[in-house]
């Protein structure tokens, strides 16, 4: 993040340098009071990390079906943010992402070179594009996709990781077994392995907000969820719920990379990219258990209150604060119950104190501190809130 706003003009070389090296001392303080919870943990184990980075990609694998229907959704959808508002277009901490780590993803992507996608997508967790969606807040690739790992970023997996863990089983109350934080390899995944059980990175954080979703809305309800990610929590939620209809909305990159990942995870789900239907109320009112994946741009054409719940994680507070007005104005307007997103508070342009939700209708009914990064940083500053539309029993 620190590069970003260096990259915009918000800092003076000597101020980026100076918080730059704030920031990594903040992980080091944070790594030896976290480690100092689990030093004598079983499970604090330098050989977990080493076993969790092996390579799990699955060999001579053919997504060019997938593939070809994502790149045709793609370039309909470049053709069409050309002409959309800034505000749809990346901008402020990711334009820096954009230009160095995804250039090959997105070469790929724009010369339609399907085998080229195919390596990239098939170890995205790995490659550069992976950048701001998963990984620690390092150089990943030369601190953990080599060949060797050091001593301290074994320390910082391990204490993220088993801190991540511990508050899962906190927040949900222990309910689930181990067990239900599996997934796929799609993407080969790196994690930790516990009690036989791989856990990929972010796994925890995605699979509670996924509970957390579900445990609001009606069994067959319509979720929209703005900047997805790789689909890591729509993957527990369409996982464990079969008849949710889920919407993504996101940059057309961003997108590409959901509808690779959520279209391998679940072949027998019935998913609709980009121009493939009329963004219209009979697509909202279609049977359940539809994926529709649509790029940010497109957020104007669905219907008002087509949709029990919005959910956003982290990407509001990246943006610019004219390109969050937006968004929440267009997010309160098509979410006819809920408003739930986690977002920071102090180190963004637009505090999520001041997103402006109650403007548009909605109250407030929860905001508190989150601890997913606490075992990492001890300048986490991040809030997650839950609006309820007033006037909805």
């Amino acid at each position: 993040m620190l590069n970003v706003a260096a990259h915009n003009g918000f800092l003076s070389v000597a101020r980026f340098l100076r918080n730059r090296l704030s920031h990594r001392s903040d992980i080091r303080v944070a790594v030896d009071s976290t480690k100092r919870r689990f030093i004598d943990d079983p499970r604090f184990k330098h050989d977990l990390v080493v076993a969790g980075f092996a390579d799990r990609r699955t060999k001579d694998v053919d997504d060019s079906a997938i593939l070809s229907r994502i790149l045709s959704a793609y370039h309909l959808a470049k053709r069409d943010e050309a002409n959309a508002p800034a505000t749809f277009k990346v901008s402020n901490e990711w334009i820096p992402i954009y230009e160095n780590d995804m250039r090959d993803v997105m070469t790929a992507l724009v010369r339609r070179d399907v085998p080229a996608l195919q390596r990239i997508y098939e170890n995205f967790f790995r490659e550069q594009c992976s950048t701001g969606i998963a990984g620690q807040p390092v150089n990943m690739q030369k601190e953990y996709f080599g060949e060797t790992i050091t001593a301290f970023h074994k320390d910082l997996y391990l204490c993220d990781t088993l801190h991540r863990i511990e508050l899962w089983r906190r927040l949900t109350g222990n309910k689930y077994p181990l067990s239900a934080l599996s997934s796929t390899d799609i993407g080969n995944p790196y994690g930790i392995t516990i009690d036989g059980i791989f856990i990929r990175t972010c796994a925890e954080h995605h699979h509670y907000y996924a509970q957390e979703v579900s445990r609001l809305v009606p069994s067959a309800a319509t979720v929209i969820e703005l900047g997805g990610g790789f689909g890591g929590m729509a993957y527990y939620l369409l996982r464990d719920n079969h008849s949710i209809s889920y919407v993504d909305l996101d940059l057309p990159e961003g997108v590409a990379l959901t509808s690779y990942y959520l279209m391998k995870s679940f072949p027998e789900r019935n998913f609709v990219l980009y121009g493939e239907a009329e963004i219209s109320p009979e697509l909202f009112s279609s049977p359940a258990g539809l994926t529709v994946l649509l790029p940010a741009h497109a957020i104007g054409k669905i219907p008002p209150q087509s949709t029990d719940l919005v959910f956003n994680s982290y990407s509001l507070a990246e943006m610019s604060p004219e390109a969050i007005r937006e968004y929440v104005r267009q997010l309160t307007r098509i979410s006819r119950t809920y408003f739930l997103h986690l977002n920071h508070n102090r180190h963004s342009a637009l505090p999520a104190d001041k997103f402006g939700i109650e403007d548009h209708g909605y109250t407030l009914l929860s905001r508190k501190f989150t601890e997913w990064n606490t075992g990492r940083s001890m300048r986490s500053d991040e809030f997650e809130y839950l609006y309820k539309r007033q006037g909805v029993v």
